[in-house]
C-alpha cells in the first residue's frame, strides 16, 4: 500500500539512484578518456611511422642514386658479354628499389591524411602496385578485377590501404 516504504526509505533509494546515476556518468567519463587515449597512441605511431619512413627513404635513395648512377655510367661503356647483363639487373634492381622507396614514402604520407572523398578502386591498385613484387617473387599471380567507376567514399587513404594490406 501507500505506507510500503517510509520517507527514510524512499530517501534512502533516492540518494543510491544518485550515487548511481553518478557512478555511471563517470563510467562514461572514463570510457571517454580511454577512446581519445587509443586515438593519441595511433596518431603518434602515424606520425612516427612519417618521421622513419621519411627517415628511410632519405637513408636508401642517397645509395639507390649512387647505383643507378654509376650501373648507366657502366652500360654507357657496352661492357662486353655476362657483365653487361649483370650490370642490367643492377640498374633494374635498384629502380625497383626507388619505386617500394617512393610508394612507401607516398603511403606512410597518407597515413596521417585527413579523411577526404576516395576512389576505393585506386587506392586498392595502389595496394596492389605496392605488394606484387612481392608475391610475384612468390610465384603468386595477382589479378586486378576491380570495378572502375564506384562512387567515391569519404575515408582517410591511410587506413583504407591499411585495411587492404590486411
Amino acid at each position: 500500500g501507500e505506507e510500503a516504504f517510509s520517507l527514510r526509505d524512499i530517501a534512502v533509494v533516492e540518494a543510491f539512484a544518485l550515487v548511481l546515476s553518478e557512478g555511471y556518468r563517470r563510467l562514461q567519463d572514463v570510457r571517454r578518456l580511454l577512446l581519445q587515449e587509443r586515438q593519441l597512441a595511433q596518431v603518434q605511431r602515424l606520425e612516427l611511422v612519417d618521421q622513419l619512413t621519411a627517415g628511410i627513404a632519405h637513408e636508401l635513395n642517397n645509395p639507390l642514386t649512387q647505383i643507378m648512377g654509376y650501373a648507366q655510367l657502366i652500360l654507357h661503356r657496352n661492357p662486353a658479354g655476362e657483365y653487361n647483363k649483370w650490370i642490367k639487373e643492377i640498374y633494374s634492381g635498384s629502380v625497383r628499389a626507388a619505386s617500394i622507396v617512393l610508394r612507401l614514402q607516398l603511403f606512410a604520407q597518407e597515413q596521417g591524411a585527413d579523411k577526404q572523398p576516395l576512389d576505393l578502386s585506386a587506392v586498392a591498385r595502389r595496394v596492389i602496385d605496392l605488394v606484387r613484387h612481392h608475391y610475384e617473387e612468390r610465384g603468386v599471380e595477382l589479378v586486378d578485377e576491380l570495378v572502375g567507376e564506384l562512387p567515391p567514399v569519404v575515408a582517410q587513404p591511410g587506413q583504407i590501404q591499411q585495411l587492404l594490406l590486411h
